[in-house]
């Protein structure tokens, strides 16, 4: 970290002390990793840009050009941690030591810091982010979809504050959580709708109009804000993709949480893959679902890190405090791509006990539901005189007291005989068979195709390169057609 003094040239002189540069640069530096390849993109647009537009000299464009092409294409080999600043800075550092001063004061034509890193900069981030998220959202699904096939009539159990509350199929357990994840798809969609924004210039000149229309059209953007305001100022280009990645990242953790639990040997549903797991350094024989662990907790640092981004962000209108920190949401944001990536590989390759599941589905009075279900519609029982007696019978069989007479209490409580078969009754409260009701296979199967539908529109929808990623490519092959032709 330097103190390297500067000679004074503007209203600052010198250099930042360096109880400056660890508290501020140093934070808002740890942001470069994640956005330095979409700054020098944004550059590259706005020099071509101006350059084709007469507004900066053809030889300058081309010295910086010459710079810029190889900084993008070898990015990752940037040391992004130094010069400590912002990436604005950073990258004038970056290209300067190529272009030279002289051709790198042409670099901020037209713009300013808080566009690149309130506008350009995080919507490029978090368009591509939300891309990669679909894409593995989208394998997540279709795993989810793939594994039901088979088990879409393998008797399960259904779970209500950890208690036996009667019968499912493992099919259906994981179709509902491929109800939950294909939701994602939509969201994203609408989310990258309202961040696909570009700024407008200051002021009136038309040159910076023209300049704006190309630089957002190269950058992939297909709108412009007709307001300043709405560039720069607003902080949903921040939240509102971050808020659908935190809420992805929860519902990863509560599917984590469950196949945790089922690995346990009390339950013994679900084994992971030995590639997805963990060993112990103190018990050989442990399987240890460190992943699961690593989804579950990064949910929590998500959900903390989205209430923080708010809480900074409840300032004056013009406020930049959370973008200091933007460094550990942009990395959280990754993470959650990665989490997902993980889930998906997790459901693709992770064993089912079936045979377990089958013989744990009917503990615990499992059938008591669908037998008090028996009583109200074919035997016109009111439902809260049922679920009482239904308990009575219950706990005498519980406690291995004598058994109630069933019919005997009806009718001592609703004033009208009944002839129901009470070794009937407790046949479907301990699950000795299955009622034909208690399941509707048909429906079943329909949902599952029309998932399979979803999970294959899913797919089709993700593929390929992002619209980021695509414009990207386009405007790097222009800007080398350019150099080529300007021939300067």
């Amino acid at each position: 970290m330097s103190d390297e003094k500067q000679p004074g040239t503007g209203r600052l002189a010198g250099g930042k002390s360096p109880s400056y540069q660890r508290a501020v640069n140093e934070p808002e530096t740890r942001a470069s990793r994640f956005t330095a390849r979409y700054m020098l993109a944004s550059d590259i647009a706005y020099v071509l840009s101006a350059a084709e537009l007469g507004a900066t000299p053809a030889k300058v464009a081309a010295g910086l050009l010459k710079a810029l092409l190889p900084l993008y294409d070898d990015v990752s080999a940037i040391d992004t941690s130094m010069p400590l600043g912002d990436v604005v800075a950073q990258r004038e550092g970056w290209v300067a030591e190529k272009a030279g001063r002289e051709n790198t004061a042409w670099l901020h034509l037209g713009r300013n810091r808080g566009e690149s890193l309130r506008s350009f900069l995080p919507r490029m981030f978090f368009r591509q982010t939300l891309h990669e998220a679909a894409q593995a959202n989208a394998k997540l699904l279709t795993n989810l979809v793939a594994r039901a096939r088979p088990v879409l009539e393998s008797i399960s159990p259904n779970y209500h504050h950890l208690q036996h509350s009667g019968l499912t199929t493992l099919g259906e357990y994981l179709l509902s959580w491929a109800v939950v994840f294909e939701r994602y798809m939509e969201r994203f969609e609408q989310i990258d709708r309202r961040i696909d924004k570009a700024p407008p210039p200051f002021g009136g000149r038309k040159i910076l109009d023209d300049l704006y229309r190309d630089v957002s059209r190269r950058l992939g953007f297909s709108h412009r804000a007709q307001l300043r305001r709405d560039a720069i100022w607003v902080h949903d280009q921040f939240t509102e993709p971050f808020f659908a990645l935190t809420l992805l990242s929860v519902d990863l953790a509560r599917l984590a949480q469950d196949l945790r639990v089922w690995m346990t040997p009390e339950f013994g549903f679900f084994e992971l893959a030995d590639e997805h797991a963990g060993g112990s350094s103190a018990l050989p024989h442990a399987k240890v679902p460190f992943g699961l662990q690593a989804v579950i907790g990064g949910s929590i640092m998500a959900s903390t890190r989205l209430a923080g981004e708010m809480a900074a962000a409840s300032n004056l209108s013009e406020g930049s405090e959370s973008i200091y920190q933007s460094g550990s949401l942009y990395s959280l944001a990754q993470d959650i791509v990665a989490f997902t990536r993980y889930m998906g590989d997790v459901i693709d390759k992770g064993r089912f006990n079936l045979e377990e599941l089958r013989r744990k589905a009917i503990l615990d009075y499992a059938g008591s539901s669908e037998a008090h279900d028996r009583l109200v519609y074919d035997f016109q029982v009111p439902f809260r005189t049922g679920h009482r007696a239904l308990g009575a019978l219950v706990r005498s069989h519980y406690l291995k007291e004598p058994r109630v007479d069933l019919n005997q209490m009806l009718e001592k409580e609703l004033g009208r005989p009944f002839a129901i078969d009470q070794d009937e009754i407790m046949d479907i409260v301990l699950v000795k068979r299955i009622w034909p009701s208690m399941f509707d296979f048909p429906m079943l199967h329909e949902t599952f195709a029309d998932y399979e539908r979803r999970a294959e529109a899913a797919t089709k929808s993700s593929n390929g390169k992002g619209v980021v990623e695509r414009a990207i490519d386009a405007l790097l092959a222009e800007a080398r057609d350019w150099l080529v032709k300007a021939e300067v």
